[in-house]
């Protein structure tokens, strides 16, 4: 089979997708938390103070610290990515040791979401994003197709988030692609 040529400007191109949703995850939290904040003014502001008014205004407060702790961690995600994408040297090869699928009931859509996981040997778990290789002519694939075509020893190209052990952010098969 012929193997298609992976070059930084691949990559970047799907680090660019990841930087995307991570501008829109750390968006959408904001928003909330603003949200959450103009509500706890609110109830500040009110005339009586009740009981059940205290209450929920330290439940508020509290959920607003939640939040903004996950504003401050997404914020920290997107800046980490930003570095990795002007800074593509944290490019590794790994065996591929072991594959798993796990599956969450989801009451909103009240189905099964399916969340497929790749193991490598020296830098752990890869979770296989929904859509992969958007750039790519021949090997588009969604997160089961990438799952499917996979199987343990095959050698993979990480893309880490920072040296030896960091976050695997990307993988490609070399069966698939070749380093250029």
């Amino acid at each position: 089979m012929k193997r298609e040529k992976l070059t930084v400007e691949n990559i970047k191109a799907d680090l660019r997708k990841e930087l995307k949703n991570g501008y829109i995850r750390l968006i959408s939290t904001t928003l909330i938390f603003v949200a959450l904040v103009a509500l706890i003014i609110r109830i500040g502001t009110e005339k009586y103070i009740e009981a059940s008014l205290v209450i929920s205004q330290v439940f508020f407060c509290f959920a607003a610290a939640l939040l903004l702790y996950v504003v401050i961690i997404q914020a920290i995600q997107v800046i980490r990515l930003h570095k990795i994408f002007y800074n593509t040297d944290y490019i590794v090869t790994d065996k591929l040791v072991g594959m798993e699928i796990e599956e969450h009931y989801n009451r909103v859509t009240m189905g099964v979401d399916v969340i497929y996981h790749l193991h490598f040997s020296s830098y752990g778990k890869y979770t296989i994003p929904l859509e992969n290789y958007k750039w790519s002519e021949m090997f588009s694939m969604s997160n089961k197709g990438v799952y499917n075509y996979s199987e343990c020893d095959d050698e993979f190209y990480l893309v880490l988030s920072k040296p030896h052990t960091g976050k695997i952010l990307l993988a490609y098969n070399t069966k698939l692609f070749e380093m250029k």
